[in-house]
């Protein structure tokens, strides 16, 4: 058998029929003269061989043996064509230390003496075979590295203070690298060589383990640069066998707008996960570079600037080594900004992709900031693919000039991308087919949004995987889904009209992406698709509860402050608002207890740097709401005692600070209440604190008006309704009275069953239980519900509300009596009453309008939402008459009269 050394070539190419090992000289890296060596490239990455000590086997045969010859000419030469290669030596499986013979000077006459001794005129024995000779001394030799995974190599490479982004290699490794990295483009078929024909002498000498280091080379190889081997160097391989199966990863990431920082480690996380669970592909939420809620910070060429910046970090990194990664940021294409989906992959952008269709509807802008992306299919250069310019930081990096813009096409699949939940499959994708991944943002990213997570895959129109919607209050959240392509070809294929469809369709261009998303298919064989489950979807009280709780903790632990003061008033709104507060307290216990180990140190992290307190680890939920939650019984003479005890009872329920103050003195003074919440939070850190290392800082302010109080107008300006921000003002009464039922039963804090059952009173005017809130606003919280779901929700201006309410409202129920219409002209027929209540509704929203420029930011979480800031625009100047409008509504009326026969 002819010996195949590492360091030689056997010249199969060139007709070169001895093995000898001498240096090759300078005419060909394999020792023959077939033309000048091409030059060099210089790596860019460092890369670290571990190699056994040649000493102790030159001390076994007296000056060195055949083989150690071989090994020293590999090392030179390998040192010689590698400059940035730092080798260490190992002499035993403990120690790993810098070669103490690291130096060519000293190299080179050891080899010449020994080459006396083992020149290429002695006989060669199958020993020879240096692959042969560590193999059978591996353990003896002291390379043990070789047997060892790549991760414990690097950790031990980490141990010595080696860089972690550094490439660990065993010596064969380090060799094949040398081969492929520097002779890929000048030679590729010698590269492809040395490869195969050390790993042939592997398998025939009969291989350790399931995969010898050439062998893995070798698939290595042939995956990066197939259509460069010749066929007869390829192994046998199964074809187009198996399911097609491929590892895809989503994620849910709780961005934060204009955080360039933290958004970039979260997506560096979200990239190792993808990486540790084998993902080949990885897609991150819409516009996570900078943050969805940027608003008009997207307007400003620094967030461009800088989001360019946070994806240089990404490249510079070997984070995208191996993997697609889907990136979502924005773009400028001349001189126009497009809501971008990025693509990387092995450290250069593979191409961009541009947002087609925008939100713009409901909280959604995105046409103010952005521009959809629109080619004329008709135009004369449709079908090319236009090119976006790289910015000056990407081209330095990564050598690319520019990229394409389209879609893109990977060896074994297409990808397309798109940031619209109109596509997900519950619609009208189902027919179709197809693989869906869906990103998503969690939590509050800086504004009244809150994002629910729940990143999911879905393949043929079910749901294989899903992230924990509301749930959970780690920062990164990566899904993981085994998907089979092959079934998604079958299943559309089986579909005969959209296959006639699609063979017509005009097609569209494509960037080409030379990587394959499917495993080998020595993998699949191992890797079961995921299999399909419902989807996990929450009731409307969890999302009450879930969504506020993790906006409050959010924005509490984001804001910089100490905690979060409330004017509890021991009704169903400020009793809600207390209740969310202590669900935030028990979700951050849960995740201290139960969380990832990540999630529970930056969550413990933050518990202590809100409560100022180094070493404080909550022991329960109750502890931590009495470090984070102050609440204050404003008492008026017309305060009922009921009241003040539920107020008492539910705070020593939930663990909260409880104090109650008087403010009759000042009640006379407008917007009083304000002014003593404000002067509270700022006082009570210092008041309820004497450690002066942990006193100081200030509370937010809780408000608790809701959509009802909001739309009718029942608050008083800059008074109770004034607050840092409110949890519950996108909720109704009715909701919150489920809500508070629901929490009383499935939290543990009883008091709420009994707050849920009290009448609502703003107790301002009169004795205990003589002021009720729906006889002062003429109108039942049912009422007001039914009427704001009619304006918002389906759109509806007076006329069409009376028409439909008089339809839903025909049960017999009794109305509420109006205040506006007493006596001689109070409404008598039920088409008068339905008619009154509409008038009223309108009319009463239309002179408190300019209340709502001013009311707390609240947390978003109905479509009835009358949040003034950019979900329900209306003027706060309104003809509050409505002439045309009502006197409309009175034709109606009579016209239902005359209908009936009546007078």
């Amino acid at each position: 058998m002819t010996p195949a050394y590492v360091d030689s070539h056997l010249r199969i190419k060139h007709q070169c029929r001895r093995a000898e090992i001498h240096r090759p000289p300078q005419g060909c890296p394999s020792g023959c003269t077939c033309g000048p060596r091409p030059p060099a490239e210089r790596p860019v990455l460092k890369y670290f061989a571990v190699l056994p000590n040649y000493g102790q086997a030159a001390g076994r045969k007296q000056g060195g043996s055949r083989e150690v010859v071989g090994y020293l000419q590999f090392v030179i030469d390998f040192w010689e064509n590698l400059p940035n290669v730092v080798i260490f030596s190992q002499d035993d499986r403990t120690q790993l230390r810098p070669a103490p013979w690291g130096n060519l000077d000293i190299l080179r006459p050891q080899l010449r003496e020994w080459k006396k001794l083992w020149g290429p005129d002695r006989p060669l024995s199958r020993r020879s075979c240096m692959c042969d000779y560590l193999r059978e001394n591996s353990y003896r030799q002291g390379n043990y590295y070789w047997y060892k995974s790549m991760s414990a190599m690097q950790e031990r490479l980490m141990a010595t203070n080696l860089s972690a982004r550094s490439r660990t290699v065993t010596w064969p490794r380090a060799a094949t690298f040398a081969a492929s990295r520097f002779q890929i483009r000048a030679q590729p078929l010698w590269a492809f060589e040395q490869i195969h024909r050390v790993a042939t002498v592997e398998r025939a000498c009969g291989s350790v383990g399931t995969l010898t280091w050439a062998h893995s080379m070798e698939r290595l190889w042939l995956e990066l640069f197939d259509e460069r081997v010749p066929k007869a160097f390829r192994p046998a391989s199964p074809g187009d066998r198996g399911l097609g199966a491929c590892f895809g990863a989503t994620c849910n990431l709780n961005q934060w707008a204009m955080d360039f920082r933290g958004n970039l480690e979260r997506i560096e996380a979200s990239i190792r996960e993808a990486k540790a669970a084998g993902c080949t592909f990885r897609t991150g939420p819409e516009l996570e570079v900078t943050g969805y809620s940027c608003e008009d910070s997207f307007l400003e060429a620094d967030t461009l600037a800088h989001a360019w910046e946070s994806l240089a970090a990404l490249l510079a990194s070997d984070l995208t080594d191996g993997i697609l990664c889907d990136i979502g940021m924005p773009v400028m294409h001349r001189n126009v900004s497009y809501n971008c989906r990025v693509v990387l992959l092995n450290r250069r952008v593979v191409g961009v992709r541009p947002k087609v269709c925008l939100a713009n509807d409901g909280n959604y802008r995105e046409m103010r900031y952005f521009t959809p992306w629109f080619i004329d299919p008709t135009s004369p250069g449709y079908g090319a693919l236009e090119q976006y310019y790289l910015p000056r930081i990407v081209r330095e990096l990564t050598g690319q000039r520019t990229v394409p813009i389209g879609i893109f096409a990977a060896l074994d699949t297409a990808l397309a991308f798109e940031t619209c939940e109109a596509l997900l499959p519950s619609g009208r994708a189902i027919p179709a087919g197809g693989v869906y991944l869906y990103a998503n943002q969690k939590g509050c990213d800086g504004g009244r949004l809150y994002f629910d997570g729940c990143a999911m895959a879905w393949v043929n129109g079910e749901c294989v995987a899903q992230g924990s919607p509301f749930e959970g209050l780690d920062e990164v959240e990566v899904v993981v889904a085994t998907v089979s392509l092959s079934d998604v070809r079958a299943f559309r294929a089986s579909f005969i009209a959209r296959s006639s469809q699609a063979a017509s369709a005009a097609s569209i261009p494509r960037v080409e992406v030379d990587f394959a998303l499917t495993l080998p298919y020595a993998d699949q064989l191992c890797s079961a698709p995921s299999r399909p489950s419902p989807p996990r979807l929450h009731s409307a009280m969890e999302e009450i509860a879930l969504g506020p709780s993790g906006w409050l903790w959010d924005y509490l632990r984001r804001s910089g402050q100490r905690g979060y003061f409330l004017p509890l008033s021991g009704g169903a709104d400020s009793s809600s608002t207390a209740a969310l507060v202590a669900i935030m307290c028990q979700r951050v216990v849960e995740e201290l207890g139960a969380g990832s180990e990540r999630s529970r140190s930056r969550v413990l992290a933050d518990v202590r740097r809100v409560t100022k307190r180094a070493d404080y680890t909550p022991p329960d939920w109750r502890d931590l709401c009495g470090k984070v939650l102050v609440t204050c019984y404003m008492a008026s003479e017309f305060s009922g005692a009921e009241t003040r005890a539920r107020a008492a009872l539910l705070a020593e329920q939930i663990g909260c600070l409880h104090t109650s103050i008087s403010i009759d003195g000042m009640r006379s003074a407008a917007r009083s209440r304000m002014v003593m919440a404000y002067f509270m939070a700022q006082l009570m850190p210092w008041a309820t604190d004497g450690d002066e290392t942990t006193a100081g800082g200030s509370l937010l302010v809780l408000g608790s008006a809701n959509v009802d109080e909001a739309l009718r107008g029942y608050y008083t300006k800059y008074d109770c309704s004034a607050a840092d921000l409110n949890p519950i003002g996108g909720v109704n009464k009715r909701d919150l009275k489920a809500f508070l039922e629901w929490a009383g039963r499935e939290r543990g804090i009883g008091v709420l069953a009994r707050v849920a059952d009290a009448p609502p009173s703003a107790e301002l005017t009169g004795a205990e239980g003589a002021q009720l809130d729906e006889e002062d606003m003429g109108m039942s919280y049912d009422e007001l519900a039914a009427l704001g779901y009619c304006r918002k929700v389906e759109r509806c201006g007076p006329l069409s509300t009376f028409l439909k309410l008089r339809d839903r409202w025909a049960d017999g129920r009794a109305l509420t009596p109006s205040i506006r219409a007493r006596g001689a002209a109070a409404p008598v027929t039920f088409d008068e009453q339905v008619a009154q209540k509409v008038k009223d509704f309108y009319f009463y929203h239309a002179i408190n309008r300019h209340k709502m420029t001013t009311l707390t930011p609240s947390y978003h979480a109905e479509s009835y939402s009358p949040d003034d800031n950019r979900f329900d625009l209306r003027p706060f100047l309104q003809n509050a008459r409505f002439d045309e409008q009502f006197k409309a509504i009175d034709e109606a009326v009579a016209a239902a009269k005359a209908a009936r026969g009546e007078s």
